[in-house]
Parts: structure tokens; sequence; C-alpha cells
């Protein structure tokens, strides 16, 4: 089976759109705006933001000294 974005399993959008929704979110463009740019549902953008923003906070978590 042929992944199309290694970056999140079984994902319906291509890495390179994944890449751009992920360029957006650091620009801190609103779902509802990257959305609009990307051509993707809004709800869709609210799942992947999210999807995101957790892990970073693992990423965070895991290389924090302060957290034992």
């Amino acid at each position: 089976m042929i992944h199309k974005n290694k970056y999140i399993n079984s994902s319906k959008i291509s890495e390179a759109k994944f890449r751009e929704i992920v360029r957006y979110f650091v620009a801190d463009l609103s779902a509802t705006q990257i959305a609009t740019l990307s051509g993707i549902s809004r709800n869709s953008i609210n799942r992947y933001v999210m999807e995101i923003r957790h892990r970073i906070y693992d990423f965070c978590n895991s290389e924090s000294p302060f957290i034992t």
C-alpha cells in the first residue's frame, strides 16, 4: 500500500497539501482562512490543526527538562 502522506496515517490529502496547511498554521491564519486558501473544508482543517497542536505538545513534553 502506498501512503499519500508520511505525516498522517490514512490521510486523504497529499503530503504537499499537508505541508501547505502547516505553513498557513505557522503563519497564524485561522481555520477559515486556511480552508479558503487550501480548498479543504473548515472541519477537516480544524482536525488537522488539532493534530498539529497535539504533536507540538507531545514533542515539548518529551524534550522539556522540567517534566519528570
